[in-house]
């Protein structure tokens, strides 16, 4: 599990450039799923039982990252680029970059900055996009054109690590994990089941949600679990009494209130106390910045729940998560599914 759990997030997946990481997990998934398939917009679909199954319960994962792309390359050969989703600037001077090239590897740059040395009297500017630029070492727009084409996608270039107490550390935990949990809950339930039950990697949700919009529509389900990452708030510069205390390592953490389905998140709450798995709460006002905002407005609705894992440094290169957490996730999602009561997901209510 390690090693696929390594490769996904290794891999490259900025927002609609996620062939990469859509290969790996699709390639794994065809190894237990009964039907495996992707759409035209990089969705991955891994089910059983589910073309003969009255009832289904889908489950998302978006498998897409924050990133940039290329719009501009001046006389010198430096590079400009656009965001892909919620790129901070605040994480980005001094930062290794991998650039998708015309033949399809990756071309190495760096984002380059003034020295601190020439920077007297400039030490509070705030940076905008247009301040930042590549250098991958050549020196002219010809010689990058050589190389790299106007809307080559890119990403920082910080690989998957082991920290201490079963923590590790990547960039785009946010939210390959959730790509990675709901295929090995796939897995985990597969011949414990007889109703219809899919894994979805969906794509563009750092861009607006499109993947699933678009997923949610094809398949339809009765119910769904929507997986992702929430900030956790346990480092010494969060104020718990304004974001609420998520820490990292004390479980999973159901949504509650909001955009999200009430019945369902009761659900889940109850099979974590039956099982005694570890779970924390996060209190939803209104929407919940994941994929389930698009999914429960699909067709005439969909019930969602949202079961996320704590990580901090989120749209950082250094995302960092735990272990433990993730294997609890998977263990809560894997219980829902295995206990559910169709009957309770009916989708009409007659009174």
């Amino acid at each position: 599990m390690k090693d696929f759990l390594k490769r996904l997030l290794n891999s490259f997946s900025p927002s609609s450039f996620e062939d990469e990481a859509v290969k790996i997990w699709v390639d794994y998934a065809k190894q237990f799923a009964d039907k495996v398939w992707t759409d035209l917009y990089n969705n991955s679909f891994a089910c059983i039982n589910w073309d003969d199954s009255k009832f289904k319960i889908a489950m998302f994962g978006h498998i897409d990252e924050i990133g940039g792309i290329i719009h501009y390359i001046d006389d010198k050969g430096f590079l400009y680029f656009k965001k892909i989703g919620g790129l901070d600037l605040k994480t980005l001077h001094g930062q290794r970059v991998k650039i998708k090239s015309k033949d399809g590897s990756f071309i190495a740059g760096v984002i380059g900055k003034k020295p601190v040395h020439l920077e007297r009297g400039e030490e509070k500017k705030e940076y905008k996009i247009e301040d930042f630029y590549i250098d991958i070492g050549l020196s002219s727009r010809k010689e990058v054109l050589e190389y790299i084409d106007i809307g080559a996608p890119w990403v920082i270039e910080r690989d998957y690590k082991e920290l201490q107490k079963d923590n590790f550390t990547a960039r785009g935990i946010d939210d390959r994990i959730g790509a990675y949990i709901v295929i090995e809950v796939l897995k985990k339930v597969k011949g414990k089941v007889n109703y219809g039950v899919c894994a979805v990697a969906s794509s563009e949700e750092e861009i607006g949600g499109r993947g699933a919009r678009i997923s949610s529509f094809e398949i339809y389900p009765n119910v769904a679990i929507v997986v992702d990452v929430i900030p956790a708030t346990d480092t010494p510069d969060i104020n718990v009494k304004k974001t609420g205390e998520i820490k990292v390592g004390k479980g999973p953490v159901i949504s509650y209130g909001g955009y999200v389905n009430k019945k369902v998140a009761d659900y889940l709450i109850k099979i974590a106390k039956e099982k005694g798995i570890p779970y924390q709460i996060d209190a939803v006002g209104s929407y919940t910045g994941t994929d389930a905002d698009v999914v429960q407005v699909t067709k005439s609705g969909v019930p969602v729940g949202v079961v996320s894992v704590p990580t901090r440094y989120l749209h950082t290169p250094v995302e960092l998560a735990n272990f433990k957490d993730v294997e609890n996730t998977i263990e809560l999602i894997s219980q829902f599914i295995k206990n559910v009561k169709t009957s309770d997901f009916e989708r009409k209510i007659n009174l």
